[in-house]
């Protein structure tokens, strides 16, 4: 198996971070924003996010970077938000709440200072109401529109630049063979077994063919719990948020990553396909990238169960959502292996027409 692996490309998902007060949070919004407004805590996977209501009802999000993110990081997301606002407004991601000195980003020390915690990156955006894709009735059109929405986020970030976008990122599917050095020491049991054998032909299979795609800066996370659908027409994506796995990689993978996230029809391929459909009517797929799609699916998905799982023993406090994609990854590996690779890529250029 290929190894390349460099510690730097997991630092941040192997930090914990010390938990910010509710209390301090609101006085933290309070001196800062003018905003009188009460905090609960969010569940994240490596920063602190916090909802924020006032009382008239009116919401925002705040976000505590992980401190060992690098500053580009947070100045990535920022970058990207308010480029999206000013080149698509019309697109439903969060907008950026300045502070009362008209900063974007600020530097927050919201524990106790005899604590030693690190002052860390800190930012607002507004809430995106909507209601989770799980909570109703699927349909093509659902599908389509995902993927038209992924396209048309893609198609707006395609002459986006930034120099965080360079930084390692394990999420990244250009990057999937370093994410070995998180599998088990042996196989625990054999539905392990797809896993390890996919790992042993990633050269041939993933790291080779993916260096000669289009590469841009994608949102590489476009899983259910990342956006929203409109309660008025369930068909329609009312909110995409957590721009935090942005990153420079193989375009392709922005369409890839959404699909292993919607292998539980009766087909594996029955809300691939119009998702596939949506994304190719806005910004069409070359015929390289579609015969790569199944394997990447693969990839994404074998790389959300490694990971998921090596966190989750890492951090057993917060193994619940930490897990929260990793039973759907699993059994989306196990349906989606019993088709062979010539008959997948027959059905997404069919797909694709």
């Amino acid at each position: 198996m290929a190894q390349s692996y460099d510690v730097r490309l997991h630092v941040s998902m192997i930090t914990s971070v010390d938990a910010s007060s509710p209390q301090r949070i609101e006085d933290f919004v309070r001196r800062n924003y003018g905003w009188e407004a009460r905090a609960h805590r969010l569940a994240s996977e490596r920063d602190e996010l916090f909802c924020l209501e006032d009382a008239s009802g009116k919401r925002g999000i705040l976000r505590l970077a992980n401190p060992a993110d690098c500053p580009e990081t947070t100045d990535l997301q920022v970058q990207a938000l308010q480029w999206i606002a000013l080149q698509a407004p019309d697109l439903p991601v969060p907008r950026i709440i300045k502070s009362r000195t008209g900063q974007t980003v600020l530097l927050s020390q919201t524990l106790d200072a005899q604590s030693g915690t690190p002052p860390r990156l800190t930012w607002l955006s507004t809430w995106l109401d909507g209601v989770p894709l799980r909570t109703l009735p699927h349909s093509e059109a659902q599908f389509f529109n995902i993927g038209v929405m992924l396209a048309r986020l893609g198609h707006v970030l395609k002459d986006f630049r930034h120099d965080g976008a360079f930084r390692p990122l394990n999420w990244d599917l250009s990057h999937i063979a370093d994410c070995q050095v998180f599998l088990p020491g042996h196989c625990p049991d054999k539905k392990w077994k797809a896993v390890y054998q996919f790992f042993d032909n990633i050269d041939t299979r993933i790291v080779g063919p993916i260096r000669n795609f289009s590469k841009q800066i994608i949102h590489a996370d476009m899983n259910p719990h990342n956006f929203v659908m409109s309660p008025h027409e369930p068909a329609s994506i009312s909110g995409i948020f957590d721009f935090g796995d942005m990153t420079h990689t193989a375009r392709v993978n922005d369409i890839a990553i959404a699909a292993s996230y919607h292998l539980s029809g009766e087909n594996p391929f029955d809300h691939i396909i119009p998702l596939v459909q949506g994304y190719h009517s806005v910004f069409p797929l070359e015929r390289g990238e579609i015969d790569m799609l199944y394997d990447l699916i693969i990839a994404r998905l074998c790389m959300t169960i490694v990971i998921t799982e090596y966190r989750a023993r890492l951090y057993p406090e917060n193994r619940k959502y930490i897990l929260k994609n990793t039973h759907s990854a699993w059994l989306g590996l196990s349906r989606l292996i019993t088709i062979d690779f010539l008959s997948a890529r027959r059905i997404l250029r069919a797909a694709c027409n």
